[in-house]
């Protein structure tokens, strides 16, 4: 989508605040290496594509976390503070994974 946009010019009416879709998990990666292009630092592993399984549930504009859940256990939602507000979007199977998948959205808290 950011590749797409810098080719072309958009047009309309668009909130450009709201053109990404970030999907967050943690665990360790496989592999580190500088990107062909960037030379910035490139992994991989399953929790890359974790991440992008996460990534794929969600609308634009929405940061979306990931945490597996054990067969029968009940979500807890992650504590991130005072400044972020985290609700519970559902429980998902998510392709090529074996264990349910809990979602939550975070986003930032009113000042």
């Amino acid at each position: 989508l950011v590749e797409s946009t810098a080719r072309a010019p958009l047009e309309g009416d668009i909130d450009r605040s709201k053109i990404f879709k970030i999907g967050v998990h943690t665990g360790p990666f496989t592999s580190m290496g500088p990107h062909t292009v960037t030379g910035r630092a490139d992994y991989f592993g399953p929790v890359v594509n974790r991440a992008a399984r996460v990534a794929s549930q969600c609308e634009l504009g929405q940061v979306l976390i990931g945490i597996p859940l054990p067969s029968g256990e009940t979500p807890c939602t992650p504590d991130f503070g005072s400044k972020i507000i985290t609700k519970l979007v559902g429980i998902r199977k998510l392709k090529g994974l074996t264990v349910d998948m809990a979602l939550f959205s975070c986003a930032r808290a009113p000042r």
